[in-house]
């Protein structure tokens, strides 16, 4: 009875100790501490963390017509491993690569990519764009980070986008609506259409339609994020056309048809008489 009842002291006490033991222990002192990025696992195979790209980081940005210097900022978390102090990440290992498709981003000096000194968990690089030597456009590139002695490589699509001066535009929606003009000029001179009008109206007219293909130039260059001349000057042209030739039509009819428009007698119709 002595033994059994030593037995259960016993099994009492190191139930007691567990509980004791599990109470004081800090939070997460079970958990396995992370490898060193750089050391040699059991198999004798060397541990290599990756970076995974932070949410608040900035690949992509659309600038207009800004100028001046700005910047892309790439955050990422080291996973896998944790970088050692003495873990350092040179410029040489930083660098921008062609993109996939599109424009590439021009080099150095308009845009330059650097590293700071990198912590235990994560690694911080930037990515800096001289606007006024970019070309209007959308352009692209691939920042690789390569630390092939802590850390898989790294590789990060970035794009810049400029558009063009809205002065471009303006002059194409210009020459859109002069050769609206032209257009209507050419029906007054026609000799199959039988009306005409005087040349106040085809002031007028001129006006409007000029003013038509202008603002309907602006309007597109306004609606496009990205504008440039290669990919749409000739919509641009095309829209400005349309708005003159628009507003001349509906000027013509007016004219013709108003009883004080003033425009003279009408054009004979081609064989009305004889």
């Amino acid at each position: 009875m002595n033994q059994q009842a030593k037995i259960r002291c016993l099994l009492a006490g190191a139930l007691s100790f567990c509980l004791l033991v599990a109470w004081i222990a800090p939070p997460g002192a079970s958990a396995a501490k992370a490898p060193v990025c750089g050391s040699t696992d059991r198999n004798g195979d060397t541990v290599l963390g990756s970076l995974a790209l932070d949410d608040n980081s900035s690949t992509t940005k659309t600038y207009g017509t800004a100028k001046g210097d700005r910047q892309l900022a790439l955050l990422y978390s080291v996973t896998g491993c944790t970088l050692p102090p003495e873990a350092t990440i040179t410029q040489d290992q930083v660098s921008i690569l062609p993109a996939e498709d599109g424009a590439d981003l021009p080099g150095a000096p308009a845009v330059a990519v650097s590293v700071a000194e990198p912590d235990a968990s994560a690694v911080a690089t930037m990515v800096r764009l001289k606007l006024d030597d970019i070309a209007p456009g959308t352009h692209g590139g691939v920042v690789r980070i390569h630390v092939p002695r802590y850390l898989h490589d790294s590789f990060t699509p970035i794009s810049a986008s400029r558009t063009a001066w809205w002065l471009w535009p303006l002059l194409l929606g210009l020459a859109g609506a002069v050769a609206g003009v032209l257009w209507a000029v050419g029906i007054h001179f026609a000799d199959s259409i039988g009306m005409s009008f005087s040349p106040l109206h085809g002031i007028v007219i001129g006006v409007l339609a000029v003013s038509a293909g202008l603002a309907a130039g602006y309007a597109y260059w306004d609606n496009q994020d990205v504008w440039t001349v290669g990919d749409n000057a000739w919509a641009t042209l095309v829209a400005g056309f349309t708005a003159s030739t628009t507003g001349t039509l509906a000027g013509v009819t007016a004219a013709l048809f108003s009883s004080n428009s003033g425009g003279g007698r009408p054009k004979d119709l081609v064989g009305a008489q004889g």
